[in-house]
């Protein structure tokens, strides 16, 4: 059996048995059940209760454009900006269409100060690959930005349970008692 739904897909359904017709009987179910799910009929948009079926073909406004300020702001580099949309509640681990992250972004442009706060404060996922199998840290080494890998490979390197500090406040040589705290202070005020 194959299914076609025009501009949208196309599925090849075979799992016996097989009806009267030469359909595959789950292949029938699971076509009745996808119509009734999905709103795919050209006519079904008419019908006024279009909440009961979603439209794939058809994105959220409100998604779409979620999108597109984090993205843009982090080419920029506009860190106020940034700061803003993190306080706002904005997730700045969202992925594009190519599974590209803010950081992924940040690391290509260099932005090393967009990229600590995205790193420290917003804790975003430093390990994440885009649909080409790249990270941040692959991105910032092909555009040669060594000051931003030299942190990434800091960031990455910490231990899945220390993630939720910051890699600055683990950069001290101070010295460490028994308990894993500084047993001075590790500022001066001069």
């Amino acid at each position: 059996m194959i299914v076609v739904v025009p501009n949208v897909m196309g599925i090849c359904l075979f799992s016996p048995p097989l009806d009267s017709l030469g359909n595959s009987c789950r292949g029938v179910a699971f076509c009745k059940k996808l119509v009734s799910t999905f709103n795919f009929h050209n006519y079904d948009c008419l019908v006024h209760n279009s909440n009961i079926k979603s439209d794939p073909r058809r994105r959220d406004i409100r998604e779409r454009d979620r999108l597109i300020p984090v993205f843009h702001v982090a080419r920029a580099g506009d860190l106020p900006t940034m700061r803003r949309l993190y306080m706002q509640g904005e997730d700045l681990n969202t992925s594009d269409h190519d599974d590209r992250t803010v950081l992924h972004i940040a690391a290509t442009e260099g932005y090393e100060t967009m990229i600590k706060f995205l790193v420290n404060v917003a804790k975003v996922d430093v390990d994440k690959k885009d649909r080409w199998g790249r990270t941040p840290l692959d991105e910032a080494k092909f555009f040669k930005h060594d000051h931003v890998s030299r942190f990434l490979e800091k960031a990455m390197k910490r231990p899945e349970q220390h993630r939720k500090d910051s890699v600055s406040s683990l950069d001290t040589d101070d010295e460490i008692d028994d308990d894993g705290f500084p047993e001075k202070p590790s500022f001066t005020i001069d």
